[in-house]
């Protein structure tokens, strides 16, 4: 980008930023001082969360919590750890949370809220008056709902979620951590930074960690799925479902990790049914398993990794699957399998993937070493493996697979315009992604940035934040090159 496109582009967001906070300025700043629980009204004089959500709702003071004015925060003090919901649900469909609202945990350390695998925390129902919704550096760990253990989204809200795991959440009928209903009013949902470890889905409608609905847009970025479970549906971590040809959905999905979620149907990871738009770019899709209970529910074919209707519109980039389908009749699809007797969108290789088994979408992906897509693809006859470490602590907030030597699906990708992984790594001496080892051999075509999530001997990069009146940021990279960006 031309360097008088990226001030354009900088005017732009600073210009929005100021417009979003004049608007905001009479909001209000809510302190939780207790981690205590309790039916309200709870005249005790203190603040607890479930107060400080009805004092934002209201607009008016309770028991100790300032009252609301708009679109306020809710922060805690630093000696609160834990909270340990034992009076019910946060909020639910006959009390949803309906004001723009934002929970910041302290940020050098995630804020637990406790669901006892009793209760639900946010239910977020505007009515379609578009309200923002931001939740941030928390733990939001063992809920139950019927629909979103965690979080349920209804119709027309925008959604953050920005440094949050989410373990252990259940629900019974869809989406075991964030649940997207049929919107009227379309949903944004952007997911950064953030865990989603042990969620489960239990009843007919999938999704073990998110379910979107009709009319939504979804990003995913810098995030890792693990071990979630969707156990009568499709979708072991995520099931983006659309039954509406006219209204879209639309996911994408970036540097990003899903690993040993799982499936007794279709879609070990992802699942998308429908009229949807999806694109998964630099991401790391490894073990996880569709058909495990290995009963053939899924039908023949299944999507260790990606299970993805004929009516969706699927485009991946220098993304790593290495996953398992344990359906034990006819072809066993194990990474990506499309199904549809008429294919109505194509699957889109813009190269550079690492796929280990191209069963089910051979004529996407053709076999070879690489192709000439630049795609390393194998067959059920002759799989490759990419070479990974286990899933664990590689830097960043997030768990990730690491490419482990120095041949592909190391330096054999192509990310020249990326700043960093997804743990925010990068190379020191041009502030970009792509990090060619020494020792390493060039895949064809790669600019040397690994294929997946992760780029391997990258440096973690902090950028400095620019004075209040700088709309860019001149910095010297280690080789002395000076390097311009916007922030």
């Amino acid at each position: 980008m031309a360097l008088s496109d990226q001030l354009t582009k900088c005017r732009t967001i600073i210009l929005f930023v100021l417009i979003s906070l004049s608007g905001s300025l009479q909001a209000a700043i809510i302190t939780v001082d207790s981690s205590s629980d309790a039916a309200l009204p709870d005249d005790n004089g203190n603040c607890t969360l479930r107060e400080a959500i009805e004092a934002a709702e209201t607009n008016s003071a309770v028991d100790a919590c300032e009252a609301g004015s708009g679109a306020d925060t809710i922060e805690f003090i630093p000696s609160i750890e834990e909270i340990e919901l034992s009076a019910g649900n946060l909020s639910d469909f006959d009390n949803p949370i309906r004001q723009s609202l934002t929970i910041v945990g302290p940020e050098n350390n995630k804020l637990d809220i406790y669901g006892d695998n009793l209760f639900s925390f946010f239910y977020l129902d505007s009515f379609s008056d578009n309200q923002t919704f931001r939740f941030s550096n928390l733990r939001l760990y063992e809920s139950l709902a019927d629909r979103g253990g965690a979080i349920r989204i209804e119709n027309g809200e925008t959604v953050i979620v920005e440094n949050v795991e989410f373990n252990g959440n259940t629900a019974t009928n869809g989406g075991g951590a964030i649940f997207l209903a049929n919107a009227t009013t379309r949903i944004l949902l952007t997911v950064r930074q953030s865990t989603f470890d042990g969620n489960r889905a239990q009843g007919p409608t999938s999704g073990g960690a998110i379910r979107t609905g009709n009319n939504a847009i979804v990003g995913i970025e810098r995030s890792t799925f693990v071990d979630n479970q969707s156990l009568e549906s499709n979708g072991g971590a995520i099931s983006a479902f659309s039954n509406h040809l006219q209204v879209e959905t639309r996911v994408r999905i970036d540097h990003s990790t899903f690993s040993g979620n799982l499936t007794n149907n279709a879609g070990g990871a992802l699942s998308i049914a429908g009229a949807q738009e999806v694109e998964v770019t630099n991401s790391t899709f490894v073990g996880n398993i569709a058909n495990a209970d290995e009963n053939n529910t899924g039908g023949i074919e299944n999507g260790g990794g990606i299970f993805v209707s004929s009516s969706t519109s699927l485009i991946i980039k220098n993304s790593i699957f290495s996953n398992e389908d344990r359906s034990t009749l006819g072809v066993v699809a194990d990474d990506i399998y499309q199904v549809g007797a008429a294919v109505i969108e194509p699957i889109t290789s813009l190269g550079f993937n690492f796929i280990r088994n191209n069963n089910g979408v051979n004529s996407y992906f053709p076999s070879g070493f690489p192709n000439a897509n630049n795609d390393y693809v194998g067959t059920s006859t002759n799989p490759i493996t990419p070479s990974l470490t286990p899933l664990e602590d590689h830097g960043g907030p997030t768990r990730t697979h690491r490419p482990n030597t120095l041949s592909s699906p190391a330096n054999a990708g192509s990310c020249s315009d990326i700043l960093l992984d997804q743990r925010g790594f990068g190379n020191p001496e041009t502030f970009r992604r792509p990090l060619l080892h020494p020792e390493a051999t060039l895949g064809p075509g790669s600019d040397g940035c690994d294929i997946g999530a992760v780029e391997s001997f990258a440096e973690e990069l902090v950028f400095p934040k620019p004075e209040e009146d700088l709309l860019c940021v001149a910095i010297q990279a280690s080789n002395g090159n000076i390097v311009s960006f916007c922030l």
